[in-house]
């Protein structure tokens, strides 16, 4: 992969992000999901909410995200709630936002959406591999519920804000 071929990903993830079109992306490597969680998880508005389901919430990944959403709440379940320090360094009003979770049983597929309709579906987390696409509301509710179903099944991330 070429810088020219991630930089026309790039182009091409935050044009339909900000024109909403339905269509699916393939996402292929580390650097595509990280321009799916920004061009998604950032350019989200203020009266979205976002849901993600991930293993370990890295800081590489998603901090220049949320330090740029407008997301009225952001809803985080992770398997592995080890690595989550980078939090207690965003500002109050993010961190009152932003609402964690571990889950007792890791389930098999990340993913995240907006409320807006975007979402990112993990189908293989070992290589990166995922669908995408920034304006399907019938995936997102599907996501919605299964990030509720997992709160379930998680407890409140405790840390120091």
């Amino acid at each position: 992969m070429t810088l020219y071929d991630i930089e026309e990903y790039r182009k091409a993830a935050f044009e339909r992000s900000k024109n909403k079109v339905d269509l699916r992306i393939l996402n292929d490597s580390l650097a595509h999901a990280n321009i799916l969680i920004d061009s998604m998880i950032g350019t989200a508005s203020e009266d979205e909410t976002v849901g993600i389901y991930t293993g370990c919430f890295p800081e590489q990944s998603f901090r220049p995200a949320i330090t740029k959403t407008q997301a009225k709440e952001i809803l985080v379940v992770v398997d592995d709630d080890s690595e989550l320090d980078w939090l207690k360094k965003l500002d109050k009003h993010l961190q009152n936002r932003i609402h964690v979770f571990k889950i007792s049983k890791p389930r098999p597929n990340h993913f995240f959406y907006t409320s807006g309709g975007a979402f990112r579906f993990e189908l293989d987390s070992s290589n990166y591999k995922a669908e995408a696409n920034f304006n399907e509301a019938d995936v997102v509710s599907k996501l919605k519920s299964a990030l509720r179903s997992y709160l379930k099944d998680s407890k409140p991330h405790s840390f120091n804000k």
